[in-house]
């Protein structure tokens, strides 16, 4: 079975870790100023920083095209 992307927002280490846990390849989406603060807790982890993380257009801008093979 092919591994579930999952787009994040936010980013919680309990959460990236629950959901690696399912098989999952995650991406968090966080604000370019908390990009520093997730350092030392995401370092493996895939993230896109965007202007403003509780704004759908700023965050679909720069997400990942999905994939549409199953």
């Amino acid at each position: 079975m092919a591994k579930r992307k999952v787009l994040l927002i936010g980013w919680r280490p309990e959460a990236v870790a629950a959901l690696r846990r399912l098989g999952a390849e995650v991406t968090c989406v966080l604000a370019a100023g908390d990009d520093a603060l997730r350092a030392g807790l995401l370092d493996d982890a895939r993230a896109i920083a965007v202007p403003d993380a509780s704004s759908a257009d700023d965050v679909l801008a720069r997400s990942p095209a999905p994939s549409l093979s199953r």
